[in-house]
């Protein structure tokens, strides 16, 4: 058996590290930007979901592609970051060409309260069990946007920057929910901090 590792194997095992300069050097070298976990996720995606910032930035200057789709639900880094309140990585991804726009493929609308634990948990587990269900959901079939997670989680922030890079306020999932439709059920369940994502998004002319 071969103890050869490929540059890609060694970038994986320095973000697992949060070795940053490792990573650089990596990069560097020729190291594949978007390498990906034996389960076909890629290094952006855990060190999204890690919080990671330094590594998430490093990454992109290094070529990342910051709309890849995850493999079980197409989420991409800025959707992940969007769900978990990752104000300063969302902000990143944005402005590396993050499509604000884009869907997940599995039925993805989180619990507020629960999104971060969720997503935190399903990421840290893809290298072990690729083929864990899905996140908190409820049963649309997926088409679920940035802008329709962070309007559940309830962070403010990260929905007016997802609307400044023009994200669509009126876009539906598959159970024609949308990000104001969200917001207010968020509002009625628990949350008085929704109360301003529901005015931003009626201000951005968001319908019922």
């Amino acid at each position: 058996m071969s103890w050869f590792r490929s540059r890609d194997e060694e970038l994986v095992e320095a973000v697992d590290r949060r070795d940053v300069r490792r990573i650089r050097k990596l990069l560097s070298a020729g190291a594949n930007p978007n390498a990906t976990y034996k389960n076909g996720n890629t290094v952006l995606h855990m060190a999204t979901v890690r919080g990671h910032g330094d590594i998430v930035r490093s990454l992109l200057l290094g070529g990342a592609d910051p709309n890849a789709g995850a493999v079980n639900d197409s989420a991409t880094p800025l959707i992940l970051a969007s769900a978990s309140g990752k104000r300063d990585i969302v902000q990143l991804l944005i402005d590396s060409g993050g499509d604000v726009n884009r869907r997940t493929t599995s039925d993805l609308v989180f619990v507020a309260a629960e999104a971060q634990i969720a997503v935190q948990a399903k990421i840290e587990m893809w290298k072990f069990r690729p083929a864990m269900g899905h996140l908190v959901g409820d049963g649309t079939g997926g088409g679920s946007t940035a802008l329709m997670f962070a309007s559940a989680e309830g962070d403010a922030e990260i929905v007016k920057a997802l609307l400044k890079a023009g994200a669509r306020v009126n876009d539906e999932n598959a159970s024609g929910k949308n990000a104001l439709s969200v917001a207010r059920a968020a509002l009625v369940r628990r949350s008085t901090t929704h109360e301003e994502i529901v005015r931003l998004l009626m201000q951005a002319g968001a319908m019922a």
